[in-house]
This record gives structure tokens, sequence and C-alpha cells, in this order.
């Protein structure tokens, strides 16, 4: 009696009393109830139409109006249809034609509606499409594709989509990088890293650490370690490991054995800075005194007479006699002699 009563009103002249028993009939998902929905999606009256495509969205064999729904003459009726497919599974064919909604739709706002719908439907399959429209004219239209591939579930193809931002002037890279701050996922942060390491414009680098600096320390701590062993502003980048603090040490301390001289040498930097509030990076510091490169072990050197704790004279002690290096053993006794001073 109930569905009875609302299939009735469904034929009500009211706007207002169709609306209310489209969501009804949304709400009952009976095999009657969908068939009057896909009656009602030839509606005259482009908020009923919308409405539909609201209702209908709680219930896979909904998907054949909505997809429908995507060539209306309306273009709310073809936001609500595109917010509609992304509810439901994802579906080869649904994805081809938001797909095309995102390229050509006349509406921006259903444009952008249309790649915030692939983001969440998500997969390996949208990835390349979405990517192309990093290229779009419409500066929305790129930033949106760009926070879609941030969201979503699959990892990102980080070479392929470096390449692509790339490819943009230096100003659009800056613009881009608002939206990889903002979406604050695994995937941002690979493109960030990379960003921060590969390009060629110090501005673009600067920017993409500074992204990186505003994230929380658990999300990007590896990245930054991965920095500061490959990126070529040193400074910048060991400054902003400084400011994120101790969460550094772990992933510094694992990367350290795997590591080139070079790195170990901004590493000892870093320990010096942590060696007075944490034991783990006091020893680490002092297993670096034996460490096969001789750059490193003169970096230790220079450390360990700045700190001046018992543990770091002995260790300077033990360089100045012990050392197989004389620059080594040299640069240990002038720091000695500088401490007793």
């Amino acid at each position: 009696e109930a569905e009875k009563t609302i299939l009735q009103a469904l034929t009500d002249p009211t706007e207002i009393v169709q609306l209310a028993a489209v969501k009804a009939l949304g709400v009952l998902d009976t095999p009657r109830a969908r068939e009057a929905l896909a009656e009602a999606a030839h509606s005259p009256s482009d908020r009923v139409r919308a409405a539909v495509m609201q209702a209908i969205a709680l219930s896979e064999a909904g998907r054949p109006v909505l997809e429908a729904g995507l060539a209306d003459s309306s273009p709310w009726v073809r936001l609500y249809a595109c917010r509609g497919l992304a509810v439901l599974a994802p579906h080869p064919q649904s994805i081809a034609r938001l797909l095309d909604v995102a390229r050509n739709d006349s509406a921006l706002h259903v444009r952008l509606t249309a790649i915030e719908a692939l983001g969440t439907l998500g997969g390996a399959s949208v990835q390349e499409p979405l990517q192309t429209l990093l290229d779009d004219p419409a500066a929305d239209v790129r930033e949106a594709a760009l926070r879609a591939l941030l969201r979503s579930a699959a990892p990102v193809n980080v070479p392929h989509l470096w390449n692509r931002l790339h490819a943009h002037p230096v100003e659009e890279r800056l613009q881009f990088m608002r939206t990889l701050q903002e979406v604050q996922t695994s995937n941002s942060v690979h493109v960030l890293t990379a960003l921060a390491w590969q390009d060629e414009a110090f501005e673009v680098r600067n920017a993409a650490l500074s992204a990186l600096k505003d994230m929380p320390p658990s999300l990007v701590s590896e990245a930054l370690v991965v920095l500061a062993e490959r990126s070529p502003d040193e400074i910048q980048v060991l400054n902003a490991c400084l400011e994120m603090g101790l969460a550094i040490l772990p992933p510094l301390l694992a990367r350290l054995s795997q590591s080139d001289p070079a790195f170990r040498q901004r590493a000892v930097k870093l320990l010096q800075a942590w060696a007075m509030q944490s034991e783990e990076a006091r020893k680490a510091l002092l297993a670096l005194s034996h460490d096969a490169d001789t750059g490193v072990r003169m970096a230790v050197v220079r450390t360990l007479s700045l700190l001046a704790s018992d543990d770091a004279l002995d260790c300077l002690q033990r360089m100045a006699h012990e050392d197989p290096a004389l620059e080594v053993r040299s640069a240990a006794n002038r720091a000695l002699l500088r401490v007793e001073r």
C-alpha cells in the first residue's frame, strides 16, 4: 500500500510532491520502485530527473539509468549521474563514459565532477586517461585531474606522472604544488619527492620541499631521508630534516648501511643535532667513526669535537691513535687540543 501511494505521488502535477516520491522510491529499492525511477528519468522536470540520479544510485540496477543520465540535456542531471556512478562498483563501460564527459562536456562543473568520480573509482585503467587531462587548457581541469590521480587507491606511476608535470612551464608546475600539498597521500609524497630531487628549477624543488615539510612526519620522514641522500640542495634538505625532528631518525638509521659515503657525511650533520637528545643517534654517530670512508670519519671528528661529551672524547682519542688515515689522526689530535684549551 505504501509503495502504491508513492507511485501515485510520482504522477502528481506538483513538482515538490514528485521529488518527495522519487526520494522515497530510492529508499524502497524494490523492482517496481526501480522501474518507476527509470520512467521518471524521462520527466520534463530537470529537478525530478536530477533527483532520480541521486535516488537510483543506491542500487547496482540503476547503472543503465545513470549512464543514460550522462547525456541528459541538463548539466545538473549529468552532474548527479557522475556522482551516482562513483558510488557504484567500477565498471569498464561506466568508466569509459565518465572519461568522455570529463573530456568533452560543455559544463565545466560537470567535467570536474566526472574527474572526481574517476578518482573515486580509481584503478590502473583510469590513470593514463586522467594523466592526459593534465594537459587540458583549463587550469581547474588540470588541478582536478591531478587531485583524482593522487587520491586513487592504485599507486601512481611516478616517473610517468613526473614527466607529464615536467612538460609544463615552471609557473604551472608551481600551481600544481598546491594540490600536491593539499592531498596528503603516499602518491602525493612520491611525486613531491621526485620534483624536489629531479626538477632543474630551484624554485620548483624548493616549493616541493616546503610542501613535504608541511605534511605529517609519519607520512614524509622516509621521503626526506631519500632527499637527504639525493637532492642537490643539501642545506635546504638538511634543514627540513632538522625541523622534522627525531621522526627522521628511524628511516635515517635504516638507510645508513645501504648508502654511499656522500650521504653518510650528510647524515653525520643530522646525528650531531640529535646526539644530545637521543642515545640511539649518539651511538650511530660513534659507530661511523669506524666507517670505511675517510671523508665520513673526518666528518665524525669535526662533530665529536663540538659534542665534547665523555664518550665523544674517548672516541676522539682512539681515532687520534688508531685511525688508519694520517689526516684523520691529525684532525683528531687537533680536535683534542681545542677541547683541552
